[in-house]
Parts: structure tokens; C-alpha cells; sequence
């Protein structure tokens, strides 16, 4: 299978938030770990 780039855009990210935030990080992860290239995109980090 071709790998691909994948950008995951959520306005919270774990540590932060809850609902989507999470799941986002899983799907990223699930896709990471299948060889494809994950970038993020967040409003709210660490601070």
C-alpha cells in the first residue's frame, strides 16, 4: 500500500481537552504506526 501524508487539524490535543482530542491522537498514532507520514495542527498547547 502507498504511504501517505496525512495532516490531522483539531482545535485541543492530549494532554489537553477531551471528546476529539483523544481520538485524534489515536487515529494519528493508528496511521503512524502503518508507515504513513502524521502532522498536527492545534490551537491550544502547552503552555
Amino acid at each position: 500500500m502507498k504511504k501517505q501524508k496525512i495532516l490531522i487539524l483539531n482545535y485541543e490535543f492530549p494532554p489537553l481537552g477531551g471528546g476529539a482530542s483523544p481520538v485524534s491522537s489515536e487515529l494519528g498514532k493508528g496511521y503512524a504506526e502503518r508507515g504513513n507520514e502524521v502532522s498536527v495542527v492545534t490551537m491550544v498547547g502547552r503552555r
